[in-house]
């Protein structure tokens, strides 16, 4: 049976944000940081199927919308890097605080630029990016349709830009792993258009699930 998601709203400092959950009631919970700007339309699918996959074995997942992103009210165009930062330490220790245990995170691609702020009880990592990696292929995108105003249809403040730009996956504060899975063919979010991988999918649950409950207190 194909695990159902559960809508919320949380509260950034700034604004009411939204999230999907799955299996909220276990007491295992993965906490997804999403990739950046077009890379999480990409991976979009690929995450939703990799918290339907935790749930077949037990484990709930809580997916949040970061401030300018998904439904928030507010434009990308307001936000700091440091918005995002705070969102994921205050969301993590809401978590943490109603479970009476921190999640485990889990973070793709960009998310990685940002994983360190949360409180977790392990970190999870798939193909981990620099802020040059994420922008690059942005950059030569608005090259090549004549773009000004926007980086890839993406209005990023010039604050921000420079943060990305300048950011790499920090130390964090627990056990790490970084998962080596690949997809056949051109990573998903380097394609022509937003597809699915579904023997991708099978892997990072699998790596995954071993890695959290190897994390597990016994």
């Amino acid at each position: 049976m194909t695990a159902l998601a559960e809508t919320g709203c949380y509260q950034s400092r700034r604004s009411e944000e939204h999230y999907l959950r799955f299996l909220p009631q276990s007491d295992i919970q993965v906490y997804f940081i999403e990739p950046f700007f077009e890379e999480r339309n990409f991976l979009r699918r690929t995450l939703l199927e990799l918290a339907r996959a935790l749930a077949q074995q037990g484990i709930g997942s809580f997916i949040p919308d970061l401030p300018g992103t998904g439904e928030s009210e507010l434009t990308l165009s307001d936000i700091y890097l440091s918005d995002w930062r705070e969102a994921v330490t205050d969301t993590t220790q809401w978590l943490s605080d109603a479970a009476g245990q921190p999640p485990h995170i889990a973070a793709l691609r960009g998310g990685a630029l940002i994983d360190d702020a949360a409180v977790g009880a392990s970190w999870w990592r798939f193909a981990p990016a620099t802020g040059i990696d994420i922008l690059r292929p942005m950059r030569r995108a608005s090259l090549m349709t004549g773009e000004d105003a926007t980086l890839a249809g993406y209005a990023i403040p010039t604050q921000m830009l420079a943060e990305i730009e300048q950011a790499s996956p920090n130390a964090v504060d627990g056990p790490l792993h970084e998962c080596r899975a690949q997809s056949a063919g051109a990573p998903l979010w380097r394609r022509a258009e937003p597809g699915e991988d579904r023997d991708l999918v099978t892997a990072l649950a699998g790596d995954l699930v071993q890695w959290v409950r190897s994390c597990v207190p016994r």
